[in-house]
Parts: C-alpha cells; sequence; structure tokens
C-alpha cells in the first residue's frame, strides 16, 4: 500500500470550485442538448451524465467544507491522505 498526500489551499479550492460548477454546467448542456435528439439514446445518456453530476456536487461539497475550515481561519491549507492499494 501507498499513501498519497493532497494539501488543498484557499485558492486552489475555489478553483476547483469554479472547474467543478464549469462541468456541471455543461453537463446539464448536454443533457439538455441530447434530450431535444434521438429519445432511446438520450434517455441512456441523460442517466449517465446524471451521475456523473451527482458525483460533482458530491466532490464539491467535499471541498466547501475543507474551505470552510480554511475560511474559519482554523487551519492554512488541508491535507487530505490518500491511501493506495
Amino acid at each position: 500500500m501507498n499513501n498519497k498526500e493532497k494539501c488543498y489551499t484557499k485558492n486552489f479550492m475555489k478553483k476547483e470550485l469554479q472547474e467543478i460548477d464549469e462541468k456541471i454546467n455543461n453537463y446539464l448542456q448536454a443533457i439538455e442538448n441530447s434530450d431535444k435528439k434521438e429519445k432511446e439514446f438520450s434517455k441512456i445518456k441523460s442517466e449517465e451524465l446524471n451521475h456523473v453530476i451527482e458525483n460533482l456536487e458530491k466532490e464539491r461539497k467535499e471541498i466547501e467544507e475543507m474551505l470552510k475550515e480554511i475560511e474559519t481561519g482554523k487551519v492554512d491549507q488541508v491535507r487530505q491522505i490518500l491511501i493506495v492499494e
């Protein structure tokens, strides 16, 4: 097993939140466009995209929680250690 450590600063997290918002907007636009086209294909594609959006929203929430820790002045940065098998 290996450890991978990630360090998150306030600026990094704000940038990540912007990128997540952009991705979500792009996926929502893709769903809307596919819904206008082929109905059967768009249903499957929409379900997949909805799953991706749910994961992005979960990631966004985690980053927002870490950002709150920094903004309250408790810490300068948040470290996250990932265990890789």
